[in-house]
């Protein structure tokens, strides 16, 4: 009998103990995430990557029109931190810097590379502001530094 009174008292220890804990939890709390600069360039990067994909190639209005509404919807939910803005114009100029070389009719390069230097401008002024070397930035975009590097290099003699 004195077992079964021992074991009653640690199944009561328990079920308070997990009651206590859940009472502690509250759904309405705010969530706490940790924002890195290379978690806002990823975030950059993604968004423009994601708002362009519906559009053809010959669609660059389109494109640069999707691009802006990105960076204006950052900004008016004040999430266009420094970081986004850096992945978010680093990744434009590479859409429409691919755009500007494509040999085609159905696409208007001079438009693109119009709209490549804008981005490049962009992200270099941002990138130099946070002290980012190139290969740095594209790690923490997901590129392949030695694929962008001539291309890099390339926008930077003609500024």
């Amino acid at each position: 009998m004195k077992m079964i009174g021992k074991g009653i008292a640690v199944m009561l220890v328990m079920g308070l103990s997990q009651l206590a804990h859940a009472q502690k939890f509250d759904p309405n709390a705010p969530e706490k995430k940790t924002v890195t600069v290379g978690s806002e360039i990823d975030r950059g990067v993604s968004t423009v990557f994601n708002a362009t994909l519906r559009y053809p190639a010959y669609q660059l209005d389109s494109k640069d029109e999707a691009i802006e509404k990105v960076l204006e919807e950052n900004k008016q939910r004040n999430t266009d931190t420094d970081g986004f803005l850096l992945g978010a114009n680093f990744q434009a100029w590479q859409e429409m810097m691919t755009l500007a070389r494509l040999d085609s009719r159905l696409v208007n390069t001079r438009i693109a590379a119009s709209a490549a230097s804008r981005y490049f401008d962009r992200y270099r002024k941002l990138q130099g502001q946070m002290g980012m070397d190139d290969e740095t930035l594209c790690d923490l975009a997901g590129k392949r530094y030695e694929a962008l590097k001539p291309e890099i290099e390339k926008w930077s003699k003609l500024k």
